[in-house]
């Protein structure tokens, strides 16, 4: 029994340790001699100890003081005599001491004194207050463990652990208190040494029954002693403790094989014992209250630094098991927290990873640290679909792939029952426990876990790896000025953290026009700023190909680098690497654009934050004030990639473009703006990616130079949508809408091992399933009536279309093209009314003409496009028209963008480059993103990217054709503001409630008729020779149409009539056969400027009425020929060979003013016959040297 002892002498009883048994001779005797003083040595050691634990208590209590006193000063105020008045006038640096301990946010003298402080094996004290912990035993658990050669019940007990307002709960046998009271045994609290201690309690006594007893003992007898000694071997940990546990298997063999017998124990009598447990536990606490000695009964509680800090801050989150374990072995790339070649010097432990770690389970993640004083992550295990836990021997696991892993991790794999094997995407982890208890705990707690968790449900709709979030508040930004505005106040609003990952990255950004009146607005004074303030920002930006791509990446990572020490950038991918790795890809992006505040507030979309994307909807193309302190794009800002692409970006402020003579050329974009539990989503995508590279770089020895840290996942946290600042104050578009993001990784942009295309399968599906997206009033009554339609809006605007054709002998996999086919097909059989408009940039942005010799990327894309659209049998339009789909501009039509201005007395135009990627399906389903419609984007196993699907929930009532329906908030809005856009209407300080307050009926408009004249016959252009040369100088001007002409002589025509007439008017763009209606003459343009701005707004609310129809497509054959008229810009649809090319620019002249002004809008018709009559031709052979993929 153990139990107290009671003896001759109270001073002797007092340095005695509290052992079982009758008192006897021997055993003192035995015990005596193990001491190394003699007993007025003890005495005076004994006397010194309790001095010395007295002066430490008074000590610490100088600390609080100091501490109290030190927490008013920061806040401003004396001390008050209440805490809830502190805590109101002094807000967060004035709440109670007690509240700050709680959390484990100790200030800073007694974080200080705690850290100075040692444990036995020369640890850091666990910066934890024990007087705040309190100890409760609820009950009991029974878990059955088997294994290969027994079959056996062990009783737990389960204990409430209270840590302030923080509770949780943990299992122990009887035998972990005894290994407890053991690890302290002898053991003196003051001098840190082995030795018989005061203040240790005793360890209290465990009645049994007396029934079969004596034959329980007389069984046990022989083996007893050994069957101890085996136990006892995990008491201490120390070597030179042997004596000392010889001392106690003497002492204390009988009472320990009694205590043991579990199964005779009354209720009543466990009751009882349970409450000396707490009772000792509360004493054990107060014992090493004020010492260093705390780690072992922190570990005991489960107790750490980190844990507590998880606790406090993530405390809707679960939090499970904690506690001791070792990678023994993995298939994924673990990390290295430095690089190899300093490793190399420090002569690191190669074994460093098969050490031991302390293991947190969380509601979502598994994180390890390498000892429960640290704060520091060592890994961070995600949990994910398709996650998998299993514990002991693995019959599915070859020989073949346990030697694979043995190889790989340098590591002998024992499957027992005491090692878990965690399976992800990334790979498999094996962790090995103490005991087969600890791994049986740890499984449980993963379980349990997971079963909660929303990362581990069966795969998700469009096999995205995130769930639908329900009830996020969203806001859609169009062009840049609004984007970057809101990015600005969301970024000097942080708190806590600030995540970017983009493709390219400026640090000299202005997010805020003019930069003169903005200079504390411009991207890297931000992030300095609220780096200074102790926000914490991780940057991830696409590691380019030098040569192919000048984005200056180094550039941006040496200079954020240097502006404060809790700034953290990593890029990717690695080049050098790139040759000799068979997962890398060479020409591969990570193209993502996110910015991510505090874990509550993402931006995702089409955005860099980078040069040349703040635009507003005029889309500017000048900008050379009188003075430069005017301008609204200064340096590298001021670009056009169509005419010179960026180089010497580390000269942020110089020119590299002529403003006084070349335009700029405009950006069109789309972003978003996140809230809710799809932010959170998009802070896993990016806390995975951070953590991916950060293991896969430092394994190969290219990690960062400094100690960069690994990123766990916020819990569910929620914002004040109406006075949060990191909201700037705009109200969101839709605050009740569904979103889930979808993303294209792979094994070398993210490291799962199972591609994930969502993007992809979430635009087939949308297109496809078009019946699930007929919106009708009242379907019932539609469905009696058989002469009703269905009716589905498609708009996609994209800066790319490549998808489902062949190109030589590469085949195009992505399948919106084929979805696109479907649907058609499906409409035109059925006779449903379905209208697709696809808006995309007039030419690829690469400079160089389309005759040069550096030409060729613009060749190689533009000849995939016309491939997947209407060239060719396997393009769309040719296999509709095979299909008997004779009218396909009845079910898609393609469109572009451009606008002009005038610079320094002369008129100039450039294409609105169209960099969006949107698909709006019915005014009810949006998906915004950063991925393009190619090959790159879709296939998940080439470029990274991440996109947002938002199903509205928040309807309102509009009319399709006619029909009423309801559409979506947010998806309605946006299809407005886009459509007002293009045609030119004021949108400018427009917002979602004025887009949707226009309630003129459609029947207010009159039908719009193109004159026709049926006689005029078309003919052809005299067509010259076209000579190609080394240097381009085919005659033509830029290929995009970027020319300036002299406004001087505006007495002359822009053309003879006679030669306009002979051209193409743009009639039959899909190459129908028909004309839609009939050419133009210069008089003959009707008058849109009848119809008020307010008028034309409402006109667009219904995309299908016939009205609508006519006045899109009339506005941009107009404006089409206008331009044409004005600049002869290029593509056109008029220049079919090489041989016309030179011909057709030949016959610009001098644009008119007053045709000028008839051009509203920017919307144009995309040149479907631009070299149409080349066919393979339009490709140089030099051109077809290069792969493919790279531009697909």
């Amino acid at each position: 029994m153990i139990g107290q002892h009671s003896h001759d002498h109270n001073k002797k009883s007092a340095i005695q340790p509290a052992v079982s048994g009758n008192s006897n001779v021997k055993k003192n005797a035995v015990l005596q001699r193990s001491l190394s003083q003699p007993a007025v040595e003890q005495d005076r050691h004994y006397n010194k100890s309790l001095k010395q634990i007295g002066n430490r208590q008074i000590h610490w209590q100088k600390i609080k003081q100091l501490a109290f006193k030190r927490l008013h000063t920061y806040s401003g105020d004396p001390i008050v005599e209440k805490e809830e008045e502190e805590e109101e006038h002094a807000g967060a640096a004035g709440v109670a001491l007690n509240r700050q301990l709680e959390y484990n946010q100790l200030p800073g003298a007694l974080l200080f004194a705690m850290m100075a402080q040692r444990d036995e094996s020369g640890h850091p004290r666990i910066p934890v207050l024990l007087s705040l912990v309190k100890v409760k035993i609820i009950g009991v658990d029974t878990t059955k463990v088997s294994d290969k050669k027994m079959s056996r019940k062990v009783r737990q007990l389960c204990i409430v652990v209270s840590y302030g307002n923080t509770q949780w709960i943990i299992h122990r046998r009887h035998w972990d208190f005894v290994r407890l009271h053991y690890s302290y045994y002898g053991y003196d609290l003051a001098h840190h040494t082995r030795r018989p201690t005061a203040g240790l309690p005793a360890f209290p006594s465990m009645a049994l029954h007396r029934h079969k007893q004596g034959t329980q003992q007389r069984r046990s007898q022989p083996n007893r002693q050994s069957s101890l000694y085996s136990i006892e071997q995990h008491l201490t940990t120390n070597p030179q403790d042997i004596d000392e546990e010889h001392n106690m298997r003497c002492t204390t063999a009988a009472s320990l094989s009694t205590s043991l017998s579990e199964s005779y124990i009354d209720k009543q009598q466990q009751q009882q014992h349970d409450k000396r447990l707490e009772n000792y536990m509360a004493q054990l606490i107060q014992a090493t209250l004020h010492t260093g000695n705390i780690n072992r009964l922190c570990k005991f509680l489960e107790l750490s630094a980190l844990g507590l800090h998880l606790k406090a801050t993530q405390s809707q989150g679960h939090h499970g098991k904690e506690g001791y374990m070792a990678i023994v072995a993995r298939t994924d790339r673990g990390p290295t927290h430095s690089r190899r070649w300093h490793n190399l010097l420090q002569r690191s432990d190669s074994t460093e990873h098969h050490r031991l770690k302390w293991f947190i389970v969380r509601d979502n993640y598994l994180v390890c640290v390498n000892h429960p004083h640290d704060m520091d992550y060592y890994d961070v295990l995600l949990f994910e679909p398709g996650f998998q836990i299993q514990r002991g021997y693995a019959r599915s696991i070859s020989k073949w792939d346990k030697l694979k892993l043995v190889i790989t991790s340098a590591a002998k794999l024992t499957m027992g029952h005491s090692t878990l094997c965690l399976k992800t995407h990334a790979g498999e982890i094996y962790l090995r426990a103490r005991n087969v208890h600890q791994a049986i705990q740890f499984e449980e707690s993963l379980l349990r876990a997971c079963r909660q968790s929303s990362w581990c449900l069966p795969p998700q709709r469009f096999n995205s790896f995130a769930p639908v979030r329900p009830s996020c508040p969203v806001t859609w930004f169009v062009d840049g000025k609004d984007y970057f505005w809101q990015v600005s106040e969301a970024l000097e609003n942080a708190t806590k953290h600030i995540y970017i990952h983009d493709w390219w990255l400026s640090p000299e950004l202005y997010l805020r026009r003019p930069p003169s009146e903005n200079e504390e607005w411009r991207l890297d004074r931000v992030l300095k700023r609220k780096a200074e303030q102790g926000v914490k920002i991780y940057i991830i930006v696409y590691k380019e190909v030098a040569l192919a791509v000048p984005i200056f990446s180094h550039h941006t990572k040496r200079h954020l680098l240097s502006l404060s020490n809790n700034i953290y950038v990593q890029r990717h991918p690695s080049r050098t690497l790139d040759i000799l790795s068979k997962q890398e890809k060479l020409f591969f992006a990570h193209h993502e654009k996110i910015c991510l505040v505090d874990g509550v507030v993402a931006f995702i979309g089409g955005l860099d934050l980078c040069y040349g994307r703040f635009d507003t909807a005029n889309h500017t193309l000048t900008d050379d004030p009188p003075t430069a302190n005017a301008q609204t794009w200064p340096g590298k800002d001021y670009s056009n990639p169509r005419i010179d692409d960026f180089h010497s970006l580390d000269k942020p402020f110089e020119d590299h473009l002529d403003r006084t003579s070349l335009p700029r050329m405009p950006w069109h974009d789309i972003a978003l703006r996140i809230c809710g539990e799809a932010a959170r989503d998009v802070e896993r995508h990016f806390v995975q990616r951070w953590n991916f590279l950060h293991r896969r770089k430092s394994s190969r020895g290219s990690g960062p130079k400094r100690p960069t840290p690994m990123l766990l996942p916020s819990s569910t946290t929620t914002i004040d949508m109406a006075t949060d600042p990191r909201l700037g104050g705009l109200a969101p578009s839709s605050m009740h809408t569904q979103v889930q993001i979808l993303r294209s990784v792979s094994l070398w942009s993210s490291g799962v091992e199972t591609t994930e295309h969502s993007i992809m399968d979430a635009y087939v599906d949308l297109i496809g399933a078009s019946k699930h997206f007929v919106y009708i009033g009242n379907i019932s009554k539609i469905k009696k009536n058989p002469h009703a339609h269905s009716f589905l809006f498609l708009r996609l605007e994209n800066q790319f279309f490549i998808t489902s054709t062949q190109c030589g002998t590469t085949v195009i996999e992505n399948k919106i093209g084929d979805a696109l086919f479907n649907r058609i097909i499906r409409a035109h059989q059925n006779n449903e009314r379905w209208s697709c408009v696809i808006i995309m940039p007039l030419v690829p942005e690469f400079p160089g003409n389309f005759s040069d010799a550096n030409g060729g990327t613009i060749r190689l894309i533009m000849n995939a496009q016309y491939l997947s659209i209407g060239r060719g049998p396997t393009s769309l339009l040719g296999r509709l028209r095979a299909a008997g789909v004779s009218r396909t501009a009845d079910y898609i039509q393609f469109y572009g963008l451009r606008t002009w201005g005038e610079l320094n007395g002369s008129y100039v135009t450039e294409q609105v480059y169209v960099h969006a990627k949107a698909m709006i399906v019915d005014d009810r389903t949006v998906v915004i993103g950063s991925a393009n419609i190619n090959e790159r984007s879709m296939l998940g196993e080439r470029d990274s990217e991440i996109c947002a699907c938002i199903d509205d929930t928040e309807m309102i009532d509009s009319t399709f054709a006619g029909q009423p329906v309801q559409v979506g908030r947010f998806a309605h809005s946006l299809r407005l503001r886009l459509m007002a856009e293009h045609l030119g209407l004021p949108v400018e300080e427009g917002d979602t409630e004025t887009l949707l307050h226009h309630t003129t009926p459609a029947s207010y408009f009159p039908e719009m008729a193109m004159p026709c004249q049926p006689h005029q016959q078309k003919r052809t252009l005299n067509h010259t020779t076209l000579q190609h040369t080394a240097d381009g100088n085919d005659g033509n001007n830029r290929g995009s149409g970027c020319t300036a002409h002299d406004s001087g002589i505006e007495e002359t025509t822009a053309a003879d009539d006679d030669d306009f007439g002979t051209l193409c008017w743009d009639t039959d763009n899909n190459g129908d056969g028909m004309d839609q209606c009939a050419p133009v003459t210069l008089p003959d343009y009707p008058d849109l400027t009848l119809y008020e701005d307010e008028a034309m707004m409402s006109m667009l609310r219904d995309p299908l009425v016939a009205t609508t129809q006519h006045m899109w497509l009339t506005r941009a054959r107009c404006n089409t020929d206008l331009f044409r008229r004005c600049f002869m810009v290029l593509p056109d649809n008029n220049v079919r060979t090489w041989s016309g090319l030179s011909a057709f620019s030949k016959q610009a002249g001098q644009p008119l003013p007053h045709l000028l002004d008839k051009i509203k809008g920017h919307l144009v018709v995309w040149p479907m016959g631009f070299m149409a009559d080349e066919g393979d031709n339009f490709v140089f052979a030099m051109d077809r040297l290069a792969p493919l993929e790279i531009f697909d």
